[in-house]
């Protein structure tokens, strides 16, 4: 029934452990529901060039890490509280453990627009 109206899911167990489910817009936005496994876990870093990620946090609490001009800022969001990403900007997130989030995926969606960062990978290794 979806489908005719543009919209597929697809949900998966990640290799971290989280649970994510999807439903996808054939504009490319998006809606992903992410449930964290029993211990705190790091997502993989990249960034967008058009998109936009927001999120909500529903329960527990995360820490988003972004690279800027070579520094890492971090930023901790707590249940009920929403952060949003900036194009360009290099980000990962941590979840703590039972975290429960909603993710929004908007903006200019004309590509698929996720480019790896493995150079904050290896800096927030640190933290």
């Amino acid at each position: 029934m979806l489908e005719k109206y543009g919209i597929t899911t697809n949900h998966e167990k990640m290799d971290n452990g989280e649970l994510r489910f999807r439903l996808i817009s054939d504009d490319g936005s998006s809606y992903i529901r992410t449930v964290a496994p029993s211990v705190g876990v790091w997502q993989k870093s990249h960034s967008h060039s058009t998109l936009t990620e927001t999120y909500i946090v529903q329960k527990g609490w995360i820490k988003i890490a972004e690279l800027e001009n070579e520094n890492v800022a971090f930023n901790k969001v707590c249940q009920g509280e929403i952060y949003s990403t900036r194009p360009n900007v290099p980000h990962n997130l941590y979840m703590s453990q039972g975290t429960v989030l909603h993710c929004v995926k908007h903006g200019n969606l004309s590509v698929n627009d996720w480019n790896p960062c493995p150079a904050l990978d290896e800096l927030i290794k640190k933290f």
